[in-house]
């Protein structure tokens, strides 16, 4: 009998998160944050883990006409990752479980802005043993 395949999710949603999650009143951010949450699970459906990935890679790519700063790009993330949360998809954001993350940014054209995402189960075993040879190699 062979294993499970590894999970694997891709998303895209043909809207932008905001750049300025922190600066909005408490009640504005819970609903926004709420809405985000929703279309998680909406997106979501049908292909939800059993349980929550205790081991997971999460990138995600932001399409915009004008490039953000780093910082703004990674928080521009933060409810899409507390969406997946929510919807069951993965255990928590802390780097214990998103081993692998990363978020870049990608040019369009004008009021034609998105954002994908993509979620991929990782062997705990397999990622441990690559970190140790990869540490190993740079000394």
């Amino acid at each position: 009998m062979q294993p499970p395949e590894p999970y694997y999710l891709e998303l895209h949603f043909d809207e932008l998160p905001t750049l300025q999650g922190d600066v909005m009143q408490r009640w504005t951010r819970a609903k926004y944050r709420q809405g985000w949450y929703d279309k998680i699970a909406v997106a979501a459906h049908g292909h939800i883990p059993r349980t929550p990935l205790t081991t997971a890679a999460v990138f995600g790519c932001r399409y915009s006409s004008r490039e953000p700063d780093r910082i703004n790009l990674w928080y521009s993330f933060k409810p899409l990752l507390d969406g997946l949360i929510h919807a069951g998809i993965i255990f928590d954001d802390n780097p214990g479980i998103l081993m692998d993350e990363d978020y870049s940014w990608q040019k369009a054209k004008p009021k034609s802005g998105s954002v994908s995402l993509r979620v991929q189960e990782l062997d705990p075993l397999e990622y441990t043993a690559l970190e140790h040879r990869l540490q190993s190699a740079s000394q």
